[in-house]
């Protein structure tokens, strides 16, 4: 079982203050005197996996009750077990985490007898506003929906902003609130081993080469837009710039950023304008590729993003050992 250091991480619910580990997993809950009420314990399994939780049901300063969560394969709550091994309450939640609130017998009940607040996928829900927290966002689940943009945009890898695990939470879960995570292996959409930002990066996270051959470059694909006259030297003349910028795309590292890769990209074609020049002298005209240079570089840099995410989608894996993921 794991209890991280949580000293480092506090804030405050109402009266109540919320102690968090590194990975920002409510450890305690303290009252204004500072006395402990609630305490968690977390699974190495999975980032939002509770093993067990102690309460001081009666106010009397101890932590005298102790309950078991189960789980589903997605990591909803399902049942709360006591230390005798029986169910005492039982949780049914939608795909988007709207509970109902069953006993240990399977009774209906309007909410939770033990004030049991970690549900769908782990996250905590509040009842005075029907909202689950996942770090950097709040879910609605009645609407289905985050309830405030992606933090990180587009490189989430999803134009829309609010949509919740890609409208399939079944199948996966997004315990930073920034983008989905396939649940089957639990390996992340590699954008979380690119996010830079330590705040946003999944902890535990590594990327590595996908099994099997790397995508085969394909040359200077161009919007239609571009595939007009002159162009088409250029397709010639910067062939082997584009597939190397397109093995730079499929490349798995952290360092390896969409902004590097297009920066290497015009400086490969402003070279290669320079060595036509050599070989074909008074005829060929510097400046004019140049220009070409510049517009297939500025097509990349302004429209290359989700070329960018889906090379390194097909190329590339992310494992977050956070996740339960192991390579």
């Amino acid at each position: 079982m794991r209890r991280p250091s949580w000293r480092n991480r506090r804030t405050k619910q109402g009266g109540t203050a919320l102690y968090y580990s590194a990975d920002w997993q409510v450890l305690e809950e303290r009252d204004g005197g500072g006395i402990a009420r609630v305490s968690m314990v977390w699974s190495p399994v999975y980032i939002d996996a509770m093993i067990a939780r102690d309460r001081d049901s009666d106010s009397n300063g101890s932590l005298e009750e102790r309950l078991y969560v189960a789980h589903d394969a997605n990591f909803n709550a399902s049942s709360i077990i006591n230390t005798s091994g029986s169910a005492v309450e039982r949780f049914i939640l939608d795909p988007y985490g709207s509970p109902t609130f069953l006993d240990g017998s399977w009774s209906a009940i309007g909410s939770s007898a033990y004030a049991w607040t970690h549900l769908h996928q782990g996250g905590r829900h509040s009842s005075a506003n029907n909202l689950y927290h996942f770090r950097h966002r709040d879910l609605n689940p009645t609407l289905g929906r985050w309830i405030t943009n992606d933090p990180i945009g587009f490189a989430a890898g999803d134009e829309n902003f609010l949509r919740v695990a890609g409208n399939q939470p079944v199948d996966n879960v997004d315990p930073l609130g920034l983008m989905l995570c396939p649940e089957g292996k639990r390996l992340a959409h590699v954008q979380y081993c690119l996010i830079e930002h330590s705040e946003y990066r999944g902890t535990g996270c590594q990327i590595t080469q996908r099994p099997g051959p790397a995508p085969e470059p394909d040359g200077c694909s161009l919007p239609d837009w571009l595939n007009w006259g002159s162009q088409s030297v250029g397709r010639r003349i910067f062939l082997d710039c584009c597939n190397k910028h397109d093995e730079c795309y499929s490349t798995c590292s952290r360092g390896n950023r969409q902004s590097n890769c297009d920066t290497a990209f015009l400086q490969c074609m402003l070279k290669r304008c320079q060595l036509e020049k050599r070989w074909q002298g008074f005829w060929f005209s510097l400046s004019g590729c140049y220009e070409i240079a510049l517009a297939f570089y500025d097509a990349v840099r302004l429209f290359g993003d989700s070329r960018y995410v889906a090379a390194k989608n097909q190329a590339c894996v992310c494992c977050c050992s956070d996740f339960g993921c192991r390579l």
